[in-house]
C-alpha cells in the first residue's frame, strides 16, 4: 500500500493537469484577396471525452470553438472580418460514427446543412459528438466557412478529426486496478 500512494498522487496530478487543458479554437479571418481562412493550432484527433450533456449519449464536446481574429496578422494574411459579413460553417463530409449537433440542439447537422456563427465578433462553440464506438477510434468530418451576405468568399475546406477518449477518472481507476492487481499476483506467486 505505501508503494502505491505515490503513484495513486501522481495519477491525480495528471489527472487534474489534463482536465485543465487550453482551450482548442479555430481562428477564423480572412485574406487580403477575401477569402474566408480558418486557422488551426490544435492537435489532432481532438479527444472526445464521455459526454456530461443531458441526452447526448457517448462522447462529447464543445470544443474545438470558432472565433472570430480581432488582429490582423499581415505576414500570415489573416484579417480582421467585417461586421457586415454573416457567417455560417456547412458540412460537407463526415465519417460515420461522429456526428456535430445543429445550431438549435435539436438533431445532428446532415452533410449539407449550415450552422448558424453570425457576424464578427463571435466565440461559438459547436458540440462535436461520437454517439458510440471504440475507445481510441478516430472520426473526421470536413466542413467550409460560407458568408450568407456575399463579402467574402468561401473558406477552404477543413478536416478536422475526433477521437473517442475515457475522462481522466476513468482512465486513473482503470491504472490503479490493474497496477492492484498485478501487485496480487505477485504476492500471489511469492507464497
Amino acid at each position: 500500500m505505501i508503494m502505491l500512494r505515490p503513484f495513486a498522487c501522481l495519477l491525480l496530478a495528471a489527472s487534474l493537469a489534463s482536465a485543465v487543458r487550453a482551450e482548442d479554437e479555430m481562428l477564423v479571418g480572412r485574406t487580403a484577396a477575401g477569402q474566408l481562412k480558418i486557422v488551426t493550432e490544435f492537435p489532432q484527433p481532438v479527444p472526445l471525452d464521455l459526454s456530461i450533456f443531458p441526452g447526448i449519449s457517448g462522447y462529447a464536446f464543445a470544443e474545438p470553438a470558432f472565433h472570430s481574429t480581432i488582429l490582423d496578422d499581415p505576414a500570415n494574411d489573416l484579417l480582421q472580418l467585417s461586421p457586415a459579413a454573416d457567417f455560417r460553417f456547412v458540412l460537407l463530409a463526415r465519417d460515420p460514427g461522429v456526428q456535430v449537433w445543429n445550431d438549435s440542439g435539436s438533431g445532428f447537422l446532415p452533410v449539407g446543412g449550415t450552422f448558424f456563427i453570425g457576424a464578427a465578433p463571435f466565440d461559438n462553440h459547436p458540440l462535436w459528438n461520437i454517439p458510440g464506438g471504440p475507445l481510441g477510434g478516430t472520426y473526421a468530418l470536413t466542413l467550409k466557412l460560407h458568408d450568407v451576405n456575399g463579402v467574402y468568399a468561401d473558406s477552404d475546406p477543413l478536416t478536422i478529426s475526433f477521437a473517442a477518449v475515457p475522462e481522466p477518472h476513468t482512465a486513473s481507476l482503470l491504472a490503479l486496478t490493474s497496477l492492484s492487481l498485478l501487485r496480487t499476483r505477485r504476492t500471489r506467486c511469492r507464497m
